[in-house]
């Protein structure tokens, strides 16, 4: 069985008015303590990393949007 090096999420906020997005890079290995934030990227990070399209079925306006950076604001890290 093969052992992925690393693990990601994608998180997608779309709504008429609101489309927000993030990503989550995270090394496969023993956990730690260390704060969720530090494995935080732009999904556009993401997607050239894996080579994959996460918000193909969006317009390229709206992809812009959510996916070249990362709204600090808009996501509550406790």
């Amino acid at each position: 069985v093969s052992i992925p090096e690393y693990y990601y999420k994608v998180i997608l906020v779309h709504t008429v008015e609101y489309q927000q997005g993030l990503a989550f890079f995270i090394r496969n290995e023993k956990a730690t303590s260390t704060d969720l934030k530090t494995f935080v990227i732009s999904i556009d990070s993401l997607e050239e990393k894996i080579n994959v399209d996460f918000c193909a079925p969006l317009s390229d306006s709206i992809q812009q949007n959510i996916e070249n950076h990362v709204d600090w604001d808009a996501w509550l890290f406790d």
